[in-house]
């Protein structure tokens, strides 16, 4: 339920209940390659294990689309840019 702003400060992704966790996914936030731990969350969208390549993952850049940290939202931004420039070629 929680995201990123442009300026790297947690925002609500949605309306958020009082006494719910607040809670966000790692992939929005984290690209090192060798960070990777074990979930326990029990979600029903959970991947059990979370890496520092999770942000490349489709599905989680389709959803977390705009919330991701500034410089991994750069990061998607630019391989898109350049994919997008190979189709138009």
């Amino acid at each position: 339920n929680l995201g990123f702003d442009k300026d790297g400060n947690f925002r609500a992704m949605q309306d958020i209940e009082p006494d719910i966790e607040l809670v966000f996914d790692y992939s929005m936030a984290d690209s090192t390659p060798y960070d990777q731990f074990g979930c326990l969350c029990r979600g029903s969208s959970c991947r059990h294990s979370v890496t520092g390549d999770d942000w490349k993952i489709t599905e989680l850049r389709q959803r977390y689309r705009g919330w991701f940290m500034p410089y991994l939202q750069a990061k998607i931004d630019a391989e898109q840019a350049i994919v997008a420039g190979q189709e138009l070629s």
